[in-house]
């Protein structure tokens, strides 16, 4: 299994789309199988699934993928950092692919939420938090004005200068 998802993931690294892609829906298929579908670790494959059909251009598989990811996470009530971790990440893909598509107002709610989560849980200088806010950005880039940019990184992540990378 975790062979599996190791090879696929070697694969995207090599730019190997198609290997990549067998190997991550063998994983998905193993994990369901030992663990069902709403489990975290089948969610996290399934996300990994999701980024290679997007680069394959399989958008429409890719947010249903995606979609699929969210929900689940959503019916999980478990507080652990990895399971918060795994939800972040399947709005971020949810939110990747919207953009993809071109669908940047849909794409906005789904980020800004992910965003205040992992403010709230992991703070302002963590990677998940920046990769989020950055993500916003770039929706934001083709929907907003530049000002709301700068809005979103002031009154996003703040850490109210309890940390020691802040100014």
């Amino acid at each position: 299994l975790f062979r599996s998802n190791g090879r696929a993931v070697d694969a995207v690294e090599r730019g190997a789309y198609r290997a990549s892609e067998r190997w991550s829906r063998a994983a998905c298929r193993l994990m369901r199988g030992e663990v069902g579908a709403g489990h975290p670790d089948t969610v996290h494959l399934a996300n990994t699934l999701s980024r290679i059909v997007e680069v394959r251009g399989q958008l429409a598989e890719a947010e249903t993928i995606a979609r699929a990811s969210v929900d689940a996470m959503a019916a999980i009530n478990v507080d652990l950092e990895p399971v918060h971790r795994i939800r972040l990440e399947s709005q971020t893909r949810l939110g990747d692919v919207l953009r993809a598509l071109g669908r940047y107002r849909e794409a906005e709610p789904v980020l800004r939420a992910a965003l205040s989560d992992a403010t709230a849980r992991f703070g302002a200088h963590d990677n998940q938090t920046s990769t989020l806010l950055n993500e916003l950005a770039i929706v934001l880039k083709y929907t907003r004005h530049r000002a709301s940019i700068i809005d979103a990184a002031d009154t996003g992540p703040t850490c109210a200068g309890t940390c020691r990378d802040c100014p």
